[in-house]
């Protein structure tokens, strides 16, 4: 959203949800907020979550340790809160991708994104671990992440995917990977979210983004290494059999741009 002039203002801020320009007092504490989450960021490239201190974060930002509270319940919310910022920079990279190479074929699309991905987790190693580490997220009636912050995480293969479907690209029907049918029920929400899509064909983009994931988890944390001297060469050619095993057309021939390349970790 475009900033624009408070009336009888010089400052520049941006009108909220509701339309209405923020009152002083309101922007104050959004910056305060912004402010603690790029300290306890910082913080916690180091550490993990269980080690960030609140006194720290407080006395890097210049205020009380108990007046964090005033902005974050809890350490674990101002994490999850963090872990939402990092949420969106990835789906922002995703979306980079898919718009930079648009004039490419669908499938060399395709393998810019899972490029793009591997990219974005290599330079934001700590931000990936509090969006999937299983101390920011409990799996124990604890904090979760919204909704909202997974499907725009998963918008832009979602949407490129369903082109790709639409186009006769991949053919689900012949894809290796294949989503169980007890699980078919809970795909329901996201399949509402792109008209064209069966439960199967998202299945099967799960199923491949999953093997995406899991690959880049183990690079992430270190075990590859002790594999594969040649990290790059390796996830090229785990992208690619994914993408065939998900029912692209077409992979062997699929050109990787020299900007979705890989970033040194």
């Amino acid at each position: 959203m475009s900033a624009e002039v408070a009336r009888g203002g010089q400052e520049q801020v941006e009108r909220g949800p509701d339309g209405r320009f923020p009152t002083r007092r309101e922007r104050l504490r959004q910056e305060v907020r912004e402010d603690l989450k790029r300290s306890a960021r910082d913080l916690l490239v180091p550490h993990s979550t269980g080690e960030l201190s609140l006194r720290a974060v407080a006395r890097d930002v210049g205020i009380a340790p108990s007046g964090i509270y005033r902005y974050f319940a809890s350490r674990q919310e101002l994490v999850a809160a963090v872990a939402a910022d990092a949420f969106s920079s990835a789906a922002a990279a995703l979306h980079a991708s898919a718009v930079a190479h648009d004039g490419l074929d669908l499938t060399s699309q395709a393998l810019a994104m899972a490029h793009a991905y591997r990219r974005w987790c290599l330079s934001h190693r700590a931000e990936f671990s509090l969006m999937f580490g299983t101390d920011t997220f409990a799996s124990d009636g604890g904090p979760v992440p919204d909704p909202s912050q997974l499907h725009e995480f998963f918008a832009a293969p979602l949407v490129h995917f369903a082109r790709c479907v639409r186009a006769g690209v991949v053919d689900t029907g012949a894809a290796a990977l294949q989503w169980g049918s007890p699980l078919v029920a809970e795909l329901e929400e996201m399949r509402r979210d792109q008209d064209g899509l069966d439960e199967q064909q998202v299945g099967v983009l799960l199923s491949g983004w999953a093997s995406f994931h899991g690959y880049v988890s183990l690079e992430v944390y270190g075990p590859l290494s002790w594999f594969y001297a040649d990290l790059d060469t390796a996830w090229d050619a785990h992208a690619r059999g994914t993408l065939r095993a998900m029912g692209y057309r077409g992979v062997a021939d699929a050109v990787l741009p020299e900007d979705a390349g890989p970033t040194p970790p």
